[in-house]
């Protein structure tokens, strides 16, 4: 087990559904064989309740955006805030899995920025009940999978009131309360969001890493709830779609920067200074 059990974050809402029986499952990853603490212990709930990863479906092409010179203020920015985060340490996938699990590599086929699972690999997912995606970033035909439930993946953020990426910023940039996470089964449609598990963790307006941290960690249960879901027949659509957000500029992460800097002194001011009544 991945050691987060010394973190803790409250989680706003999580959805009830539970996982009832046992769920055959492709696991879509890169290349190698590690993913994050977090991802790791969301994988290890759901095999705990029932989810058998019978397939391992390495994308060998990720398609990693080229940086671009007007963003390399966020790469910088996230590179200094998440560096060490616990939640984010690489952690081999082996011992989730049983002996004999298949492994295919592949290299999907692109549409601009989507990529299409080739059908000779998909035709090798007809075992399963559900893929779950934590190797490629816009899927463009998770619908023709021959799967019984469909492909299955995280989103950081309330699709009502942030879209996009990077998870985190603009909630943190805007003041927002709390940022979202969902997992979602994935559609053909770009905007076709099909929400099966919710959850919510406070925004800390001084720090963009607890931030994140907090999403992290009340993510993990959402997977088997989602599973659950898929097998129940629960899930639901946003009732409108928020504004689609980009990666910040430079000048915009500038902004931020400041603005962080500012809220720290004010909460460490507040920590030395103020009386407290315990």
């Amino acid at each position: 087990m991945v050691p987060l059990a010394h973190l803790r974050i409250r989680a706003l809402q999580h959805d009830s559904a539970e996982m009832g029986r046992l769920m055959r499952a492709v696991l879509l990853l890169h290349t190698g064989d590690t993913i994050t603490a977090w991802q790791y212990e969301a994988l290890r709930t759901a095999v705990e309740k029932g989810l058998d990863i019978i397939q391992i479906a390495h994308c060998t092409d990720d398609g990693r955006r080229r940086l671009r010179a007007e963003h390399f203020g966020y790469y910088a920015f996230e590179l200094t805030s998440l560096h060490g985060m616990a939640t984010l340490k690489r952690t081999n996938i082996r011992p989730l899995l049983k002996s004999g699990v298949r492994e295919v590599f592949f290299s999907p086929q692109w549409e601009g920025p989507w990529q299409r699972i080739p059908a000779s690999v998909g035709e090798g997912f007809r075992d399963a009940d559900v893929v779950i995606n934590f190797g490629m970033d816009l899927l463009r035909n998770p619908d023709s999978l021959p799967v019984q439930h469909g492909v299955l993946a995280y989103h950081h953020g309330d699709p009502e009131q942030f879209r996009g990426f990077p998870p985190g910023f603009h909630e943190l940039k805007q003041g927002a309360e709390v940022e979202g996470v969902i997992v979602q089964r994935l559609s053909d449609t770009r905007d076709g969001c099909e929400i099966l598990s919710t959850a919510y963790a406070p925004v800390v307006p001084y720090s963009y890493a607890k931030t994140l941290q907090g999403a992290h960690l009340a993510g993990i249960p959402l997977l088997e709830k989602a599973i659950g879901a898929v097998e129940a027949e629960l899930s639901h659509t946003p009732k409108s779609l928020g504004p689609r957000y980009r990666l910040p500029t430079n000048s915009s992460v500038a902004r931020q920067v400041v603005t962080l800097a500012g809220r720290k002194a004010s909460h460490l001011t507040y920590g030395l200074l103020r009386e407290k009544r315990w």
